[in-house]
């Protein structure tokens, strides 16, 4: 248990750089949402437990790497964790169709509750430009990091030496 949670801390801390300190690239100013992808992944395969662990270390350093109201991203990753973890465990099934879904879904939706926060803390702006400008470049960037992202945490998780005899 302890080399895959070293193994997730360091993933994570990757798309943490990726994202928040040196992206490789931005596309009108907007770089990949890869830990909300991260944390997508991980509920997949793991308990909320560690889920939750990994929602509050990386969202409080994402939120203050973005300079944004502290505490926003990591309430968005713990919904995001506690909501993915019920469709997943109650209504759907874990494979990589489902995840892409959930993830654009997550995604769209957080974008629609940032753009309504800065509404209503003294912005005003089209939403429609806010999706053009902001969520559709979001989307492009994250989507083809999600399959990878996919598939190193599914590889972590599944790994039988890397789990303890009694864990499912």
């Amino acid at each position: 248990m302890k080399i895959r949670i070293t193994l997730y801390a360091v993933v994570f801390f990757i798309m943490y750089l990726i994202m928040c300190i040196m992206p490789p690239f931005l596309l009108n100013g907007v770089s990949p949402r890869l830990l909300y992808c991260g944390i997508l992944a991980l509920c997949m395969f793991e308990r909320e437990g560690i889920c939750a662990v990994f929602c509050i270390v990386f969202g409080l350093m994402t939120d203050f790497a973005e300079g944004i109201i502290f505490g926003l991203n990591t309430v968005f990753m713990l919904l995001l964790m506690f909501a993915c973890s019920f469709l997943f465990t109650k209504l759907l099934s874990v494979n990589i169709l489902t995840y892409h879904i959930c993830g654009v879904m997550m995604i769209f939706l957080c974008d629609i509750v940032y753009f309504l926060l800065g509404f209503m803390f003294g912005g005003s702006g089209d939403i429609g430009m806010f999706l053009l400008r902001v969520t559709l470049p979001k989307l492009f960037t994250t989507i083809p990091f999600m399959f990878l992202i996919y598939f190193i945490i599914k590889s972590i998780a599944l790994k039988k030496e890397w789990r303890a005899y009694n864990e499912e």
